[in-house]
């Protein structure tokens, strides 16, 4: 079962590059205005200004766009038990089918600035997180000069996770899949898959 999550990471993700883009603005204008002729100085700081602005607008839209959608509407999570697994622990792998066109950010991501929508996977019993084995697989890298590189998982991707099995349980462990898909134009709302051992 998969539940939409709110889209507070996503936000957090773009104030957080928007913020850096500012102070590196900032730190250029004032290179300029201890080097350059008021004039050129002038037109620098308009171009500059121009697009922070810019950059606010597209900041704002992609923020929208993640308000009415969820990734879960492209990313199909589901999870298969492992053949060794025993009484004690729980082998078992996560499976994100992505749809074409877009892309999950990978575990680890490679930018600060992205990890808080990085895909990560924990195990839950009864509120208690678990100390699970997660392998999760080499994404790809995508080179990007704005807010530096990143890695990306596209297509089918598949993690490997162990989980102790804690005596005299109740209920099953629950597995929780977090993750945010995007595109090249716009990244939808974070996503949760919270699933059953099966």
């Amino acid at each position: 079962m998969v539940q939409k999550s709110a889209s507070l990471a996503f936000f957090i993700m773009v104030d957080n590059i928007r913020f850096r883009f500012v102070v590196n603005t900032l730190k250029m204008i004032r290179y300029e205005d201890k080097n350059s002729h008021l004039k050129t100085r002038k037109k620098g700081i308009m171009k500059k200004l121009l697009f922070s602005g810019l950059f606010g607008v597209l900041a704002f839209a992609l923020s929208a766009s993640a308000q009415s959608n969820d990734s879960s509407k492209v990313v199909k999570v589901s999870i298969q038990p492992e053949a060794t697994s025993t009484t004690e622990q729980k082998s078992f792998t996560i499976t994100l089918e992505i749809a074409k066109g877009w892309h999950v950010y990978a575990n680890p991501v490679g930018n600060p600035d992205l990890a808080s929508v990085q895909t990560n996977i924990s195990v839950k019993s009864e509120g208690t997180s678990l100390p699970a084995k997660i392998t999760y697989p080499a994404g790809m890298l995508v080179q990007d000069t704005i807010v530096g590189n990143y890695s990306t998982y596209e297509g089918t991707v598949k993690i490997k996770v162990t989980a102790p099995l804690p005596r005299n349980q109740g209920q099953s462990p629950e597995v929780v899949v977090k993750y945010q898909a995007c595109n090249e134009k716009s990244c939808l709302a974070p996503a949760v898959a919270n699933l059953k051992l099966p």
